[in-house]
């Protein structure tokens, strides 16, 4: 028993040694251009299946149209998906998908804003991030990048947090917004910042 306990011991003092010497994951602070909509798709599709937390999907509605399998992975597996779909067409008429549409963390855009462009932002949980601006011709990209850096990350959640507490309380103004719906709002944004 005491040779075992000696070797155990041992063993205990060695993991201990190993794991200290680990360094955590601290990011991947390149950005990485992407240079056509599959690539964006693809690395959309990605960050929403490793999203565990939170992920925020910001998107003209033909790409949230075609991220609807991937939302709704994510949201049965227990992520919190808020999107916001935007009525600026990239390949025809945009037509928010049925099946996104009716969840309270879905925001559906009915107008487009002037001079909004075309883009898709994501976020997942606060450590990576996707950007990506098309032209309106076709839907090509003009400009996308994709990073692992936490920098960047962080503030685009932050970001994103904060816009959607914008847009609530913008949407229940026309509605006669009570003083109550405005302190949910920012509860919801602090609620948010703190998920991650």
């Amino acid at each position: 028993l005491a040779r075992l306990e000696d070797q155990f011991m041992q063993r205990k003092a060695r993991a201990a040694r190993e794991l200290s010497a680990l360094q955590p994951d601290e990011g991947d602070e390149r950005v990485y251009a992407l240079k056509s909509l599959d690539q964006v798709l693809v690395r959309a599709r990605i960050l929403l299946a490793s999203a565990r937390r939170v992920s925020f999907v910001d998107s003209v509605h033909d790409v949230a149209a075609m991220l609807v399998t991937e939302i709704q992975d994510a949201r049965q597996r227990g992520t919190r998906v808020l999107l916001r779909s935007r009525p600026v067409p990239l390949f025809a008429e945009p037509t928010p998908n049925r099946a996104v549409a009716g969840h309270p963390d879905t925001l559906i855009d009915s107008v487009r804003a002037p001079g909004t462009a075309p883009a898709v932002r994501v976020v997942t949980d606060a450590r990576e991030v996707l950007l990506a601006w098309f032209s309106l011709e076709g839907g090509k990209v003009r400009e996308a990048s994709w990073t692992r850096s936490t920098f960047f990350a962080r503030g685009m959640h932050e970001a994103l947090a904060s816009e959607r507490c914008c847009l609530l309380i913008e949407l229940g103004m026309a509605d006669g917004l009570s003083v109550d719906e405005v302190e949910a709002a920012f509860e919801e944004r602090s609620k948010l910042l703190a998920m991650v």
